[in-house]
C-alpha cells in the first residue's frame, strides 16, 4: 500500500473528475474516509452551535424557584375549570388529570403540559401549539389562539 497522500479540498475545484481518475484504490479510499471525517466533524459542530441556543439559561429554567412555581401552577390547574373568552362567546374547559384537555369538543385530544411558573402549553394532534400565560394568582390566563386572535381566560368559580 502507497503511503497516504494529503490531497487538499481546493486542489479538486478544477477537473476533479481527473483529479479523482488519478488516485489509486487506496488513495481514493482514504480520501473519502478523510472527507466523512471532515462532513462527520463539521455536523456535529453545527449541532452543538445549534443546541446552545435552545435554552438561554438553563439555570434559570431549573431553579428550584422555578420547579417549585411549576409545581404550584400544575396542582392549581390539575382537574380544575376554566372559562376560555374566544371572540364573543365563553367555552368551559377541564385540566383533566390524565394530561388532556376535558369538556371541550374543539379540543378533543388536546394534551396540556407546564412549561413555567405561569406557562402552559397545549398541543394539538397536528402539533399546532398553544400557550396560557397565567397571573400570579393563576385566576386568569392570556394567550393567542390557535387562529391569531388573542383571547383570554379566567378560572370558573365554584357554586
Amino acid at each position: 500500500m502507497k503511503p497516504f497522500v494529503h490531497l487538499p479540498v481546493h486542489s479538486f475545484t478544477e477537473n476533479w473528475e481527473y483529479n479523482l481518475a488519478l488516485l489509486t484504490t487506496d488513495q481514493y479510499r482514504a480520501w473519502i474516509w478523510g472527507m466523512r471525517n471532515i462532513i462527520s466533524t463539521t455536523l456535529l459542530a453545527l449541532t452543538i452551535f445549534i443546541s446552545q441556543g435552545v435554552a438561554a439559561n438553563p439555570l434559570e429554567t431549573f431553579s428550584s424557584e422555578s420547579i417549585l412555581g411549576s409545581k404550584k401552577l400544575h396542582k392549581s390547574l390539575n382537574g380544575k375549570t376554566w372559562i376560555h373568552e374566544y371572540l364573543k362567546g365563553e367555552f368551559e374547559f377541564t385540566f383533566g388529570k390524565s394530561g388532556l384537555i376535558e369538556n371541550h369538543e374543539a379540543w378533543e385530544g388536546v394534551r396540556w403540559r407546564v412549561i413555567s411558573p405561569n406557562e402552559v402549553i397545549l398541543g394539538s394532534r397536528n402539533g399546532s401549539k398553544m400557550i396560557f400565560t397565567f397571573d400570579d394568582e393563576i385566576k386568569t390566563f392570556t394567550n393567542v389562539d390557535w387562529d391569531g386572535t388573542p383571547t383570554s381566560g379566567r378560572a370558573k368559580k365554584n357554586k
